[in-house]
């Protein structure tokens, strides 16, 4: 890599007075005395050695220290329990010592400046996610190991929507349950005003905006997030009915049972209609390029947890769960499991990420 476009990437200005350095000095330590930026090519020492260097001759984990590498990204270096990171995920680049761009100084003052996630949530609903970390100052990259189709068979949806008016609940398990559930009135051209005599129970307040959204406001919304948080919260409604209820459960064509079998136990009438499946979406070799040894993973179903298995060898990273059912899948993959949202929703785990993988600059500032 040139050390003038590390500059360019770095947004030196023109007239800002830089060393540069192509060759390992005898002594680092007169260069880190001076006050302006730095900048070291890579191909002076292996990263290790180069590090080990510097600090032998006087680097501190508070000093300013930024890696750039050849697609022009700026990372933020840090010193943890693991020693300098994150390493170079590329054969060529540059580092840069006493410089942070104004624009810059912000984000790396952010509780998760220096962290770099992996989101492994389906492309179009993960990018909000991964906005709300970058604003935290995180490095994030989209690796999607999910997506979404229609399910082998439309017959059970089909079936529901032509006796529409004779459910008593229609119960909501995630927003793309929402979601497909109101294209297939509009594809099969179902007047909405048929659901006035079902009730409508959300597993969580995601789900219930979701179905806000489509005009429609739940009677009942799981203390829990979970499909036994909704169990707990429907025992009330569905210990003693005065008849046998007839619920519908628009969903995932793959999902665990727990609820219908629950429901039906009960006594109620319980039919599952698939109004989607999950696939898992190809995983590129070149985006696996970006990883590094302290990337942290962010499951949010055990459908990322299992696709990210099949479609890569890397097992070997740490991660965050949204929830129970996700960590669950992750352990039995042999994850090292990070934490687990206490609140099982994208919210609650940015919530527990924050709680528990700061930016150790910050957490030795406060603490």
């Amino acid at each position: 890599m040139s050390l003038s476009f590390a500059a360019d990437a770095l947004k030196l200005p023109a007239d800002q007075n830089v060393v540069y350095v192509f060759q390992s000095p005898q002594r680092w330590d007169e260069f880190l005395d001076l006050r302006i930026p730095i900048l070291i090519s890579g191909g002076c020492e292996s990263w290790d050695r180069l590090l080990e260097g510097l600090e032998l001759s006087g680097l501190s984990p508070r000093d300013t220290v930024r890696l750039v590498e050849t697609a022009g990204r700026v990372r933020h270096v840090i010193k943890d329990q693991h020693g300098w990171q994150p390493k170079p995920s590329e054969a060529s680049w540059a580092l840069a010592l006493n410089w942070t761009h104004p624009e810059e100084g912000f984000r790396a003052r952010q509780p998760l400046a220096g962290r770099h996630y992996i989101v492994t949530r389906q492309q179009q609903q993960g990018r909000d996610f991964c906005q709300k970390l970058q604003a935290l100052g995180a490095s994030v990259e989209a690796i999607p190991t999910i997506d979404f189709q229609p399910p082998d068979s439309l017959a059970a949806i089909q079936q529901a929507l032509a006796s529409l008016e004779s459910w008593d609940w229609i119960i909501f398990t995630s927003p793309n349950g929402v979601k497909f559930f109101f294209e297939y009135l509009q594809k099969f051209s179902v007047d909405h005003r048929r659901l006035s005599n079902a009730r409508l129970a959300c597993v969580g307040p995601k789900t219930s905006k979701a179905l806000q959204n489509q005009g429609f406001y739940r009677d009942l919304e799981a203390t829990s997030y979970v499909a036994e948080g909704l169990i707990e919260s429907l025992r009330a409604h569905l210990d003693k009915p005065p008849k046998t209820a007839r619920i519908l459960i628009p969903r995932a064509q793959e999902a665990r049972e727990i609820l219908p079998e629950t429901l039906s136990q009960w006594g109620a009438d319980v039919q599952v209609a698939a109004v989607y499946k999950t696939v898992a979406a190809p995983v590129s070799q070149e985006s696996l390029s970006s990883i590094t040894d302290h990337s942290r993973l962010l499951f949010s179903s055990a459908s990322t947890v299992n696709n990210w298995v099949r479609g890569t060898s890397r097992t070997d990273l740490g991660c965050f769960c949204i929830g129970p059912a996700t960590e669950s899948a992750a352990r039995k993959a042999g994850f090292k499991i990070l934490g687990v949202a206490a609140v099982h929703t994208l919210d609650g785990l940015i919530e527990t990420i924050c709680e528990l993988d700061k930016n150790p600059a910050e957490a030795s500032d406060h603490g």
